[in-house]
């Protein structure tokens, strides 16, 4: 392999953004607090559909179960039957409330009362994207949405969007986010040409660096000099007022 060696060329600036005003600490924490709440309803929607079809690939009993749950009323049959369908997933997923009762009975292979064991019980269905859930009430289980996706896509379907979201609309000369637009920023290589697909993708990955240190990171918006955080310096960008 040849020997690489020093050069100027990540660093030069661009004499066109030189002088030009800095986006201030407020705008870009306001904008990334804009973007977060314009993504919360599809980053739902898309695990939610990721479950779905998850639960339909790998539990074709336990969706099936759930549907039927949540089809309006039914007879006691009916409502036991799917009980009875859904409750190896509760052991499978680890479900907050679930009686231990129930797992004695599916070891001893009796689903119909696993099934009856469940009747007493109100399943408790919520997506815990981060922090703690919320306290369970007496006489519900919790069934975590985002516990229904197999593991090693469960981090694609919930940040999936987020990701797509600010890399897509950072690359190719996009001057960025609908929050950072709103605000009056953009985002910017120092040496002024659009960022390509995969430097605005680790752009988006720079971001864990930011806030991988306890948030220390942020104080880069002050102490730096030209206001860049972790993942401004991974891609080689600076962010500036929209005017420029």
């Amino acid at each position: 392999m040849k020997q690489r060696l020093l050069t100027m060329t990540p660093f030069e600036v661009s004499p066109k953004l030189l002088e030009q005003p800095l986006a201030s600490p407020f705008r870009r924490l306001s904008a990334f607090f804009i973007d977060c709440l314009l993504l919360v309803i599809p980053t739902i929607v898309v695990t939610l559909v990721f479950a779905a079809v998850s639960l339909l690939l790998t539990d074709p009993d336990g969706f099936h179960g759930i549907i039927t749950l949540f089809s309006g009323p039914q007879d006691e049959k009916t409502t036991q039957d799917a009980l009875a369908d859904i409750a190896p997933l509760l052991v499978r997923i680890d479900a907050q409330g679930l009686p231990a009762s129930v797992k004695v009975a599916l070891e001893e292979e009796d689903y119909r009362k696993a099934g009856e064991l469940l009747k007493p019980f109100e399943l408790d269905f919520s997506l815990v994207l981060g922090g703690e859930p919320p306290p369970l009430k007496p006489g519900y289980i919790r069934v975590d949405i985002s516990r229904l996706i197999p593991g090693v896509i469960r981090g694609s379907a919930i940040f999936g969007t987020a990701i797509l979201y600010f890399t897509l609309l950072t690359a190719g000369g996009c001057p960025g986010t609908f929050g950072k637009r709103l605000v009056g920023i953009r985002v910017v290589r120092i040496d002024n040409r659009p960022l390509s697909l995969w430097e605005s993708f680790e752009r988006v990955g720079g971001y864990l660096a930011s806030v991988g240190t306890l948030g220390l990171g942020l104080l880069d918006l002050c102490r730096d000099p030209n206001r860049r955080l972790a993942h401004d310096r991974i891609s080689h960008t600076v962010v500036m007022r929209k005017s420029t």
